[in-house]
């Protein structure tokens, strides 16, 4: 049964959880329960596998020989997607090391928004290899130096594994499903669950009225931009691109995905030049949304551009910025590009006008120094509280350097989501690189 029924607390809580991983248990339930909270693409990828890997990867902070931990979810078997997780000497680690002792537990997926995926009861047959292995190992305290350290070096490390680190890895099998999955095919018309989505992440920061799904422009009956966000002192228009998430498409090679995106930012720079073309040719112009008429000028206003595309590989960054930058540069607007992963994350973290702005304007102020956008990371947790530092740029060369593995909370190749801490109190925007990483706590 879901756990959105039988636990509801635990659901709720997970409003406040960025992503990532959430060991816990039931209550008055001695056995231990894993939440994986990430797009719906890792998901899809374990019910497809059968399940998924943990990786313990060895690093060294100060004198003490500790380790991070990698979730991988095979949709390609070299770079597949990714949750980074640092572990510290804290009550979340301990609650790791007891999930990977155990023989068998549930393991619970919900997407970005809390909406609960898939459920299955999993069997962990090296439990009593970890247990062996937990016996030596030893925590630092949470630091944000530590946790950076942790994020990028565990990067590293998995770029650079070998087979046989994948046969050391410690292997999830999905066994008995719990409840019908709710996984969506996105076959048709994929925007039509991407837009709501990015609408949806928007109201965290934004009102309802103020953010439009799709307005119309009342004199042609044209789409403007997929979604528009106006306030007294923000305009935003935001073209997205989605991608079918279909087995069919999680199965294609690399290349070719890597190739989708490419073309899907070309598309959509050019389809975002001509609506602030257009807006700009005007005072102010008349948009349609619902069925209500709404004025929309730049007069007054901080004015951003956004393509927002599925996924995008941090080597294919300097490639694919640049279509982005011409429009800012021909336009005088500022414009940026996000993968979907990267934009939740900026969301979740800046939730208030002013600090999205200002996060929005130092994103553009280091891809337009550099000619690409690098993967933003928005903070770490340390201890029990959040640091919602921005950490953007730096020698983009550095987001780029090694083969990206997908983050989750990144859009990089590797879908890394790591996070710490309790969903309550955790969380930490994530970055991406090696794999297909998604970071949400904990990265930085």
């Amino acid at each position: 049964m879901k756990l959105s029924i039988t636990n509801p607390e635990l659901v709720d809580t997970l409003v406040e959880f960025p992503g990532g991983l959430w060991p816990t248990r039931r209550g008055g339930d001695s056995r231990m329960l894993l939440i994986v909270k990430a797009p719906q693409e890792m998901a899809r990828t374990a019910k497809l596998r059968g399940g998924f890997r943990f990786y313990t990867i060895p690093v060294r902070l100060g004198t003490v020989a500790t380790c991070g931990l990698v979730t991988a979810f095979f949709d390609d078997p070299d770079e597949p997607y990714i949750i980074r997780t640092p572990l510290f000497n804290e009550e979340i680690t301990q609650n790791f090391l007891l999930l990977l002792s155990s023989d068998s537990f549930h393991v619970h997926f919900f997407d970005e928004h809390n909406r609960e995926l898939l459920g299955f009861r999993a069997e962990n047959p090296d439990a009593h290899r970890f247990r062996e292995f937990a016996d030596t190992i030893r925590f630092v305290s949470p630091s944000l130096a530590h946790g950076r350290q942790l994020l990028d070096e565990m990067q590293m490390w998995f770029s650079a594994r070998s087979s046989s680190d994948d046969d050391a890895a410690f292997a999830i099998h999905m066994r008995e499903q719990m409840f019908p999955d709710s996984l969506v095919d996105h076959v048709d018309n994929p925007g039509d669950f991407d837009e709501p989505d990015i609408a949806a992440a928007l109201r965290r920061t934004f009102r309802d009225d103020q953010v439009l799904s799709n307005p119309i422009r009342a004199e042609n009956g044209r789409e403007f931009v997929d979604v528009l966000v106006t306030t007294d002192k923000t305009l935003l228009l935001i073209q997205a691109k989605d991608s079918p998430i279909t087995e069919a498409a999680l199965t294609r090679t690399l290349i070719r995905r890597r190739a989708v995106t490419a073309k899907h930012v070309g598309k959509a720079a050019g389809q975002l030049k001509g609506s602030i073309n257009h807006l700009k040719s005007d005072e102010s112009i008349e948009v349609v949304t619902d069925g209500k008429s709404r004025n929309v000028s730049m007069s007054g206003r901080n004015v951003f551009g956004l393509v927002i595309v599925q996924e995008l590989f941090d080597p294919d960054r300097p490639d694919c910025s640049p279509g982005v930058l011409n429009v800012a540069k021909e336009t005088g607007i500022p414009c940026l590009l996000l993968d979907h992963s990267e934009f939740q994350q900026l969301t979740f973290f800046q939730s208030t006008e002013e600090s999205l702005v200002q996060a929005l304007r130092q994103i553009f102020s280091v891809g337009d120094q550099h000619g690409a956008f690098p993967r933003s990371r928005f903070g770490l947790r340390v201890g029990q509280s959040v640091v919602y530092e921005p950490r953007v740029g730096g020698d983009v060369s550095d987001s780029i350097a090694h083969k990206p593995a997908r983050s989750f909370a990144d859009g990089n190749r590797t879908a890394a989501a790591s996070l710490s801490g309790t969903p309550a109190t955790a969380g930490t925007a994530g970055t991406g690189s090696s794999g297909k990483g998604w970071t949400p706590t904990g990265s930085v």
